[in-house]
């Protein structure tokens, strides 16, 4: 969303707090969590990291710009036992 978006202006004229889906998750759920950012190349390291945690014997599921967003990730019962990272 745009800085000059509407809806964001009128929450900051109204002193409304923002929050955005890694702030949603943080707020519901204590697992850990790695974030990803950058221009390029997100989605390879997120797979990679994904993939050596699993490897390594620490379960952890790539969530975000994958097929599952982060908030619905939290949600989910199958990834209940997911004691690793989660992946934006």
């Amino acid at each position: 969303m745009p800085d000059d978006h509407i809806a964001l202006r009128f929450a900051r004229d109204n002193e409304l707090l923002i929050h955005g889906e890694f702030d949603l998750a943080q707020m519901y759920d204590e697992r850990s969590c790695i974030a990803v950012t950058g221009t390029n190349g997100k989605t390879t390291v997120t797979m990679m990291i994904n993939q050596m945690l699993n490897t390594s014997g620490i379960k952890s599921k790539a969530v975000g710009n994958t097929d599952t967003p982060l908030v619905e990730a939290i949600q989910d019962q199958s990834l209940a036992n997911c004691s690793g990272g989660i992946f934006l």
